[in-house]
Parts: structure tokens; sequence; C-alpha cells
């Protein structure tokens, strides 16, 4: 926030819904009120301050581009890769949110406010449903039957909870009703999905089929931290879910970021595991889940780096030279990597008052 010279109105960054991604300048009465928009498009605006005659405001200007990428499933050295959208479709200048992968093989991502599916030759996108005024993430499945997916803003309300829908989009039933309800992961056997409840800050689990309430599950009071990344994944035999922490040190009060395996049967102790000092973001399971996976970044730039459950040393499986990565993900047959990723562009730009 800042003050124009005037003193009458208060400038601020603020988050609309649903685009709640890409921060606007706007400006509020020094009385309360409503805010007012002075930007409105889909850039994101970060700090704002106004001249001393109070007609020309600085900012920085940053444009992002989500773009969706295949890589062969052992990963790809080359620092050149190529998005979907390079290879035409009708989906040519989608800004994708979310990727993951369909029980028979299809791209299954969202754009914010819509659900598409996405052919494995990358040329034709079909949407599966859609609302403007809302947000669609943290996709997954739940085998053959069931979509996953968190669902936000809807009904102009500023909730976020998990949803299910038949594979083909139908039938979307809402599971939680809780504030923030993010990262929904099934388990096993179909009966339950996990989830992070992030008001809580806590792991819960709902009934797949919709019948009875979230359920918290029990914590340890001795654990020194918190859940960075809820990205969680659950392991093969269904037995434990994997996510990233920051165990706070008692004495120096640093934290250190590591691994965490909850297991389900005793999910009040989670294994720890050590991680790359780089890591920025959450974990998946290798296709052969002997392995954790997880993006790296070093000077701006990430990358998908392995680290084996065995201890050996771990190594890096991709060499992109710029951009960040949102989301990666393992197809079916494991042949495959959908990797979501984000490039950048900041400027400081001056938006000036026009004239009557």
């Amino acid at each position: 926030m800042s003050w124009p010279p005037d003193g009458r109105q208060i400038l601020i960054n603020y988050w609309s819904r649903p685009d709640a991604y890409r921060g606007q300048i706007g400006w509020v009465s020094s009385t309360g009120g409503d805010i007012h928009p002075i930007t409105r498009d889909a850039n994101r605006y970060d700090g704002v301050t106004s001249s001393a005659d109070g007609r020309t405001l600085a900012t920085v200007q940053t444009k992002i581009t989500n773009n969706l990428y295949l890589l062969p499933g052992a990963g790809s050295q080359s620092p050149q890769a190529e998005p979907l959208s390079s290879q035409g479709g009708n989906f040519v200048g989608v800004n994708w949110r979310d990727v993951n992968w369909t029980a028979d093989g299809k791209l299954l991502a969202s754009d914010g406010p819509r659900l598409w599916t996405i052919d494995v030759g990358g040329k034709s996108a079909t949407q599966l449903f859609g609302d403007p005024n809302t947000s669609i993430g943290w996709l997954t499945t739940c085998g053959n039957r069931y979509l996953i997916f968190n669902w936000a803003f809807r009904e102009s309300t500023s909730l976020s909870s998990i949803w299910r829908a038949n594979a083909d989009g139908s039938g979307p039933v809402e599971l939680t009703s809780g504030k923030r309800d993010l990262h929904p992961v099934c388990s096993q056997d179909q009966k339950w999905v996990f989830y992070y409840d992030a008001s809580a800050q806590g792991i819960k689990r709902v009934l797949l089929d919709g019948s009875g309430k979230p359920e918290a599950l029990p914590r340890n009071g001795d654990f020194q931290g918190f859940i960075v990344w809820a990205n969680m994944e659950m392991s093969t035999d269904g037995g434990s879910l994997a996510y990233v922490v920051e165990v706070v040190n008692r004495e120096t009060q640093e934290g250190t970021r590591k691994i965490a395996l909850l297991s389900l049967e005793s999910p009040t102790s989670p294994r720890l595991l050590d991680a790359n000092s780089h890591i920025s973001g959450g974990v998946k399971f290798t296709p052969d889940r002997k392995a954790i996976a997880y993006p790296i970044r070093e000077n701006g730039v990430d990358n998908v780096w392995v680290q084996p459950l065995d201890g050996s040393a771990g190594h890096q499986i991709t060499s992109f030279k710029s951009d960040q990565i949102a989301s990666f993900h393992w197809s079916p047959d494991g042949k495959r990597i959908a990797v979501l990723r984000v490039h950048s562009e900041s400027n400081v730009v001056l938006i000036q008052e026009t004239k009557p």
C-alpha cells in the first residue's frame, strides 16, 4: 500500500476473483469502502507508488505465460523443448494453470476457469466443463471413473473446496466445504480423498462417495515444523503420503526443507528424508516407485531432480536453461512427462493519468 500526495486515497495491490494469481492495482478511499480498480488486465503488478503531483504511478509489471511440454519418461538433457501450443490445435494461446493425466493416457489440464482433456498427440483439446467466474486446479484422478480437483470461487464466494466428477466431466459433486481445501490425492482403494486444509494447516481425508464429514489426521505434538508444499503423492501400496515440510531447529529457529513420508497406519510420525537444498516444489514418485522427484531451482531456473529412496545419489533429468516449473506428472505408462513451465518477464512501468 502507499499514499498518493493528497492523502484522500490509498493505493493498493490486490487479488481479484477468480484470477487470484495476478495482482492488480486499485485504490480505496481513506475513509474506507470498496476497491476501485486502476488496472484490469492479464498481467501481474507488484508494488505501487505515486509521483509528487499524483498523476503518475510506478509499479513492476510482470507478464506471465504458462506453457505445457511433453518429455520422454526418462527426462531429457536437451535444453531445447517445444511447447504443445507450437504444434497447433484448438488451444493455441491458452495459458494453462495445471496439468495431469487421465487414466486412459490423455492429458488433463486446466486454464483456470475451464477443465480440458488433450489427446496424446497434442493436436486437439476437448473442454469438459467450466465456469468463467471460478478457478479449477490441483487435478488428479481416482481410478478410471473419477476426476478429483480443487474448485475455487464458486457462486461469488472466496471458498476453495475439493470436488469429484465423472471421467467425462459430468456429475460434479462437492466433497468438502472448507475455506481453503487444496492438493487432493486419491487412496489406492479409491475409498478416500486426502487433501490439505490450508486454514487448519493440516492433512484431512474425506470419503470419495461423498458420505460423511472430513476427518483430520492426527498430529505429532513434538514435530517442530510445518508443511511447505502439500502437493501430496500416494505410494504404490497406498500405505503412505509424500509431501514437503520445513523442519525448524529448536535452538536456532532456522528451517530446513525435507521430504515427509507419512505412514497412514501411524500418521503422527512421518519419516523425514533429506532433500536437495534447492528444492522448489512438491514431490512425485517416479514410475518405478523407487525414487522421489521434485523441481530444484538454481539461478532462477527450475529442473526436475530424482532422488532414490535407497539413499543413493540423486541426479537431474532435465536441462532447462530458463523458466520455472509449476507442476509435472508422469503418464500412467511412465513413457512421458507432462511439464508445466512458467515464463515471466518483469519491467518497471509508469501509469499516467489520462486527460479528461
